[in-house]
Parts: C-alpha cells; structure tokens; sequence
C-alpha cells in the first residue's frame, strides 16, 4: 500500500511575507541623496565667493587709500609724504627737502590726522582732505585705474592728486658789504638777489683810483624756516651779522681784523686829539701836518694856519673823545666819526665848554695813516 505523508500547514501568523521590489523609490532615495549632496557643495562654494568678494570689495574701497596717507602722515615720516605728492612744492636754492619736510611736520606734529570727504567726492572720483585738528593740510584724489582691476571686475585705484598744503613764508633780508661774502644756509647769496646797492659815503676823499667796497640790500624770499645768515671776510673769518628789528633786516657791519682795528682806533685817537689841539692853538702846524696826507687840502689848511679858532691864551681844561661811527671799508681805508668834549679856560680865568663833531676818512700810505678827508 503506498504511504502518504500529510502536507504540514504553517499557521498563517507564523508564515513570512514576500518583499517586491520598487525601483522608482531606490531612484528617488539615490536621486534625492546626490541632490543634497549638490546643495552643499554648491552652498559651500556659494559661501566661499561670498566670502571673497565681500574681502575683494572691502579691499577695493578707495577709504583704504585715505586711511594709508593719513598713517603715512602721522607716522612723521614727511620725506615719504613729500615723495607721494604729485605736485611737489618749490624749494628755494637756500633750503633743502629737510628744510620742507620740518615745516610739513610742524604743521602736523602733535596733532590728530583724519580724513573727510570734499563736496567734490563723488564714486568715479573719490576726493578726500586730510585735516590736522580739522585743520586742512592735503587733499588726496582718486581714479580708477585703466591698467589695473581687481577680481570680480572690482576698481584698483591710481592717485591722481595727493597735495600737501605749503607756503614758504620766511624771508630774509641783508645788507652787507661788497667786500664780503654773505651766506644763507650756508648757500652763498647771489646778486640777482639785490634790490639796493648804496655807495660807501666819502668816497671821494680818497680819488677815482680807490673804489671802495658798496654796501648791498639782499632780499631773499620763499622760505620754509627761519634763515641762518652768516657773513665772511675775504680771509673766511666769519662775521656775526646783527639783526636790527627797526629795519627789519640783518646788518653786516664794514669789518676788518683785531690788529687792524686797533691800528686804526690807535691813530684815529692820536689824529683827532692833535688836530684839536691845533684848533685850540695848543698843538703846532708841524703836529697836526703829521696825521695829514700830503697834496690834500686838509694839509695846506693846516700849513696855513687856517683852521685855528682860538687865542694861544685859551687854554684846554679838560676833554673827552667818543667814537659815535667807526667803518673800516678794508685795511687800508676807513672813515671815524668823532664826537670831542672840550672844557676851554678862556683868559685863564671862564670855563667855556665846546662840542665838536669831526668826521674823518683815512688812508694808509707808506707812512702809515693818514687823513685824507675831513668834515666838522
């Protein structure tokens, strides 16, 4: 008999269900995956160009350009700021750079440097000026450059104008001797610079032959500091001028060395007591004759006699010599005013006082010095 076997019935709780397969969603989770993952790639480089062109377009705004002069300046670096101006100042041939550039800093120094936009600002032509205490001292332009751009087709920026705001306001003004030579900050002044040239007075005590030093009026202008003025003698000894304020200038005096001087003085003084003295009937003709250049007129007035004015018996009681104007034009020419104070015994009995100004100008001959010019 053949054997059957029962079929085993698994409960239908206890039976697994059959998956199917849905490809149309696997696509859209695969679909939907790349797509986020393109989202953040793009949202990242989206993010990175933000971020560069927000660094590009900081960095192309033409403040940068003011903010850099305004540290430029108040670093009190001025040789530099001298050097970016595009219009550079005059300077005189007395002064240098370092004159300009301690004037530039004097106007700054101290001070808070700023920059403001001009009413002539506009987004083409960025202008600005760069003000010391809101005091205004540069003015700084701006273009867009035609060589140069930035990424993103953002501006590079060329200056156009960058000026620094001077006036040379120092002059200077010196009267010297053509015997001298006169220097303003060390710099020789040239005679393009006189505006008055005066003759030295008396000459012609001393006869067309001798030429005597003139007396020049320089006038020098356009300068950035106070002047140092210094003078010379031929021999490069050097002459202090003085400043007078009546005239408003610096006066070289006609000057010659020490020795010389004295020599001067020393026979000046023996000159105008002997002449004097002569005048007073107290001195001899042959006295007063020796202090006298011979063929002058002066000479013959004393041979002659003629320049007494006292009796012999009026006799000098006292005197006083004062050099009021001394001015040696070299060394051998000069002229002395002398202010002589006499007290006169007239009759040997009145004391008479008399005042008398002598001008004299002297030469030097062989003999040594003598007068050759005589005014009182």
């Amino acid at each position: 008999m053949k054997e059957y076997r029962s079929a085993k019935i698994t409960p239908l709780s206890e039976m697994k269900p059959v998956r199917k397969s849905h490809p149309f969603l696997v696509f859209c989770v695969i679909w939907f995956f790349f797509l986020i993952l393109a989202a953040v790639l793009f949202l990242g480089k989206f993010h990175q160009y933000l971020i560069s062109y927000e660094a590009e377009y900081q960095a192309s705004l033409p403040e940068h350009a003011a903010d850099d002069a305004v540290e430029i300046i108040s670093s009190g670096n001025m040789l530099a700021v001298h050097y970016m101006q595009t219009e550079k100042p005059e300077i005189s041939e007395f002064e240098t750079e370092e004159n300009l550039c301690n004037y530039m800093a004097s106007l700054v120094e101290g001070k808070t440097i700023a920059w403001a936009k001009t009413d002539e600002y506009t987004e083409e032509a960025p202008d600005y000026y760069i003000t010391a205490d809101e005091y205004i001292v540069a003015r700084l332009t701006l273009e867009k450059s035609k060589t140069e751009e930035r990424p993103y087709k953002l501006p590079c920026w060329d200056t156009s104008l960058f000026e620094f705001y001077t006036e040379a306001q120092h002059s200077v003004r010196v009267s010297c001797p053509t015997s001298m030579k006169v220097t303003i900050n060390g710099h020789e002044i040239d005679n393009k610079y006189c505006y008055k040239n005066d003759p030295s007075k008396g000459g012609e005590y001393f006869g067309d032959e001798i030429e005597l030093p003139h007396v020049r009026t320089y006038l020098v202008k356009d300068l950035y500091e106070k002047a140092t003025v210094e003078a010379f003698l031929p021999d490069n000894t050097k002459i202090k001028p003085e400043y007078n304020s009546t005239r408003g200038m610096y006066v070289v005096p006609f000057t010659v060395s020490e020795e010389v001087k004295t020599e001067m003085l020393d026979f000046m003084q023996k000159a105008a007591t002997t002449y004097i003295h002569y005048v007073a009937n107290d001195a001899s003709q042959a006295q007063a004759a020796a202090y006298f250049k011979s063929g002058t007129n002066y000479l013959q007035m004393v041979e002659y006699g003629t320049s007494r004015q006292y009796y012999p018996w009026h006799r000098i009681q006292s005197e006083e010599c004062e050099v009021v104007e001394f001015c040696p034009y070299d060394d051998d020419h000069f002229y002395c005013q002398m202010d002589i104070h006499q007290v006169l015994l007239l009759y040997g009995t009145t004391e008479t006082p008399v005042d008398t100004e002598c001008r004299y100008y002297c030469v030097r001959t062989a003999d040594g010095f003598k007068v050759c010019g005589l005014e009182y």
